[in-house]
Order: structure tokens, then C-alpha cells, then sequence
């Protein structure tokens, strides 16, 4: 089979989808046939090792092989997009959904017992724990159950939907998304201020900041919390700086994991501007609809910017669905039933106002988007002058509305004086 040009398979042309062309990985050594990296155990680090054709498949299978060394291509290539391989990469497939399972029921019987042992013993975390049973345990369980059924009713992946998936996320991978690095360490940073700037003012300093990382800290309600009464005494300024602030590790965990994951694709897709003010104006939406919805509670997190940008992109996977692998779309809309569920299940502490006021707002700043737009402008949306400046802006706003917010943790905590 003759070696095709990277450049020159589907969609390197101009007219073609971003992420259709395979990835620009290195070029293949000279003279090596069939060959495979996998990661050298002594030096941590990947190895390129020759072998011949049905030792590569038996690696392919093991999930010991990284990239390949095949004739079809002229650089190293994912095993998922060889034909020639296929066979290998589905037992590779079955291997893995079969952990998938063995874990995902291991996951439902450990954190169902402490379920279970919470709710008898009447500890007030209850929820919290159940919480924690649903996202590590029932959620795994039943995304393999749809799986399964869903392979029962359809067949198996295809080799096209197999490579069609690992051209995106290899695509979606090789992009840099620095306002989504950045945004998440701005968060991660002020959640470690909430935590160290009151245990710095206690007499128990590890006591404290123990304490603090799993359970709000007066200071960080008064520094900058949606505390409903003071917003309707003028302290408007609240309905943003809540969003910066988190009630403790598990809140600022799942926030920054769902940040990471959600923001990277969108602003792969539209570029860093659309990201930050689809964050900026979500959060402020999502506070509004908080502080009108639910007037006697005191909220704080960045939940109702995530689900902003998470709103953003079902808009775009609903609109461009026959375009973008077969399982996008269903991955988002699977994502909003869940924080539906969990905000369901531990309504005492989440703020769902804010989350369904968030989702709207970024679910309408997409609408102009994909209806004036079209599938070609992922990955290449042009940013004019003015969105530019909208997006500096945003950043200038949020920068200095987080550094204020240290400020005022500190004054707060005593640790600096008011």
C-alpha cells in the first residue's frame, strides 16, 4: 500500500473540517516497516522499538502501544486511525470497557457502604457522601450500562466512528488553551487563599487550614459571598466575586476538573475571547438568577460560569451534530442530566438558581453564534478588533476583581488590617 502525505488525506485542505487530517505527529524513522512507542518502564519515558507486523497488533491489543510505525503513513500515526489494525484496537476496546466495569462496581460498593453507614450513624454530610456515591460510583456504573446497551442495539463502534473520535480529540489536544489554564489557576489560587489566610490568623495553624479545605470559612462569606441581604443593600459587587470563591476542596475539585474539560473544547473551537465572556457574563447570570430565585441563601462557587460554557457547547453540538463525532452532542446532554441529578439529590447545598441561570445565558451568547455561522469556523473563528478588546477587558476585570477579593480574604481573616 503506497504512503500517503499527512496534508493530503481528508479534510487538510482548506475546505475541509480542522480536525479531519491526522495529527502532525513525528515523522516515522527510515527503513522501519512496522514499529510501535511505548513508554520504557527504567527511563519513564517513550521508546520507539521495530518489530513485525503481528507483534505490533499484539501490542496494539495490550494497550502497550502508543503510536505506530505503519506503511499507510509517512509520520508515527494513533493505532486507532490504521485500518489494517482495527481488529487489534477492538480487543484493546473490550479489554478496557471490561475494567470500566470491574471498577465502576467496585466504586458503587465502596461508596455505597459509606452511604449507607452516613445515613444510619445520622451524620449531617449525608448528602455531601451520597453526592460522592453518584459522581464516582453510579455515574461509572451506568455510562458503561448505556454503553453496553447501546453496542447490544447499534453493533459495535465502526472503524470510521473510531477514527473520526480520534482525529477530534487529538485535534481538541494539540491546541493551546491558555485562558482555560489560567482561569483554573486564577480559581485554584484564591481557594488557597480562602484556605491558608484565616488558618495564618488562628492560634492552629494545620488544625485550621485542615479545617478550612473541606468547610467554608467565615471569612471567605464575608470577603465576597452572595450573601442575598447585603446585595439588595448595595453590595452588587457580590455577584461576581462569588464565582471566584469555592466551599471547599470537593466544590473547587469537580469546578476546576469541569472548568479544564468544558472551557479547553470551547475555546478551542471559538478562541480565548468567547471563552472569558462566556464565563464572565454566565457567572454574573447565574448569580442574578440566584439572588432572585433564592433570596434567604448565601452561594458562592464558579458552578453557574461552568455551566455557562457547558450550555455553550450543547448549543454547538446540537447545531453542528451531523459534523462533529457521533457522540458529542450526547456527551453534553448527558453532563446537563447529570448536574440536573446531582442538584436534585443534594438540593440543601447546591445553588440550582444559579446553575439553570448560568447554562441559559451561555446557551443564549452561542445562538448568534451557530446560526450566523457554520461548522467550518471551528478552529478558525476569526476574532475582530472589538471581541479582542471585550476580551482583554474581561480579563482585566476579572484579574482585579480577584486580586480585591485576596485583599478583602486577607482583611477578613485579620491577617492585614481592613
Amino acid at each position: 500500500m503506497p504512503e500517503r502525505e499527512t496534508e493530503n488525506d481528508l479534510g487538510g485542505c482548506e475546505d475541509g473540517l480542522p480536525w479531519s487530517a491526522p495529527p502532525a505527529l513525528a515523522e516515522k524513522p527510515h527503513g522501519i516497516r512496522y514499529g510501535y512507542v511505548a513508554m520504557d518502564a527504567e527511563r519513564r519515558q517513550p521508546a520507539l522499538h521495530e518489530c513485525q507486523l503481528e507483534e505490533l497488533e499484539e501490542k496494539v491489543s495490550s494497550g502497550e502501544a502508543l503510536e505506530v510505525v505503519v506503511p499507510e503513513y509517512k509520520n508515527l500515526a494513533p493505532p486507532s486511525i490504521v485500518e489494517s489494525l482495527w481488529p487489534a484496537v477492538q480487543k484493546r476496546e473490550r479489554m478496557r470497557r471490561e475494567k470500566e466495569r470491574q471498577n465502576a462496581i467496585f466504586n458503587v460498593c465502596l461508596f455505597g457502604g459509606i452511604t449507607i453507614y452516613s445515613i444510619r450513624s445520622a451524620d449531617r454530610a449525608w448528602q455531601i457522601i451520597l453526592m460522592m456515591f453518584v459522581l464516582f460510583g453510579l455515574v461509572p456504573l451506568v455510562q458503561y450500562l448505556i454503553g453496553a446497551v447501546r453496542r447490544r442495539l447499534k453493533g459495535e463502534e465502526t472503524f470510521a466512528e473510531m477514527r473520526e473520535r480520534t482525529l477530534f480529540a487529538f485535534w481538541l489536544g494539540a491546541g493551546d488553551v491558555p485562558a482555560t489554564r489560567w482561569c483554573v489557576r486564577g480559581l485554584i489560587a484564591v481557594f488557597a487563599v480562602q484556605v491558608l489566610a484565616p488558618a495564618l490568623a488562628s492560634q492552629n495553624l494545620i488544625g485550621a487550614a485542615l479545617q478550612y479545605l473541606f468547610v467554608v470559612s467565615p471569612a471567605s462569606i464575608e470577603a465576597g459571598a452572595l450573601v442575598k441581604p447585603l446585595v439588595r443593600e448595595g453590595e452588587t459587587w457580590r455577584l461576581l466575586t462569588c464565582g471566584l470563591l469555592h466551599g471547599g476542596l470537593l466544590h473547587i475539585g469537580f469546578n476546576a476538573m469541569a472548568f479544564s474539560a468544558v472551557g479547553a473544547v470551547l475555546e478551542r473551537f471559538y478562541g480565548r475571547a468567547i471563552l472569558l465572556l462566556t464565563f464572565f457574563l454566565s457567572v454574573l447570570g447565574g448569580s442574578l438568577a440566584s439572588q432572585l430565585l433564592m433570596p434567604d441563601t448565601t452561594s458562592l462557587g464558579a458552578s453557574g460560569g461552568v455551566l455557562g460554557l457547558v450550555g455553550f457547547l450543547l448549543v454547538v453540538g446540537l447545531r453542528y451534530r451531523g459534523a462533529l463525532p457521533a457522540d458529542f452532542a450526547k456527551s453534553i446532554i448527558r453532563s446537563v442530566l447529570f448536574m440536573a441529578a446531582i442538584g436534585f439529590l443534594a438540593k440543601d447545598y447546591i445553588d440550582n438558581a444559579a446553575h439553570g441561570g448560568g447554562f441559559l445565558v451561555g446557551c443564549l451568547i452561542a445562538l448568534p453564534l451557530v446560526l450566523h455561522g457554520n461548522v467550518h469556523d471551528l478552529g478558525r473563528y476569526a476574532e475582530g478588533r472589538w471581541l479582542r478588546n471585550c476580551g482583554w477587558a474581561t480579563i482585566g476585570v476579572l484579574s482585579l476583581t480577584a486580586l480585591w477579593l485576596v485583599l478583602r480574604l486577607l482583611a477578613a481573616s485579620g491577617v492585614i488590617a481592613g
